[in-house]
């Protein structure tokens, strides 16, 4: 492992420091983003759950591995940068915004009406190709069905 700025831990897919039985969690963890794929601290009170879970059983003994995440969290206000393409909807007391490069969601926005953020979400972080439904995903009536099309 590589050296770091001081108060920050490199861990590996197992949460584990250069030192075998120290765990790095929380704001300390320099872990890879799931959409970046660069080595980042996420400071996210459910990122650090997810950390403290892997590392507690990999400290038991049962093997586990970090799930990558990304970077998100639920704000009244919000600024950055997305690339690619932006769908859009607004209406009265919503904005939904949704960022496409190469076919993929790599990021959203939603204030107002969160419906479908699970979906969202889950086609995000699998990386699905998102061709086939990408006109309806804004759409009152898009649904997980669409994603057997």
């Amino acid at each position: 492992m590589r050296n770091c700025k001081p108060g920050i831990l490199i861990s590996n897919e197992k949460l584990q420091t250069r030192y075998p039985y120290i765990y790095a969690c929380g704001d300390v963890a320099e872990t890879v983003d799931l959409i970046s794929e660069q080595r980042k601290i996420h400071g996210l009170y459910p990122v650090a759950i997810d950390h403290a879970k892997t590392a507690a059983y990999n400290i038991l003994g049962r093997e586990s591995e970090y799930q990558r995440q990304i970077n998100m969290n639920s704000l009244k206000g919000l600024s950055g940068r997305h690339e690619g393409e932006e769908i859009k909807y607004k209406g009265e007391n919503v904005l939904r915004k949704i960022y496409v490069k190469d076919n993929k969601i790599t990021g959203f926005v939603l204030l107002g009406d969160i419906s479908n953020s699970g979906v969202y979400l889950s086609l995000l972080r699998k990386k699905v190709d998102i061709s086939n439904f990408k006109d309806q995903l804004l759409s009152k009536h898009f649904n997980p069905g669409f994603l057997a099309a």
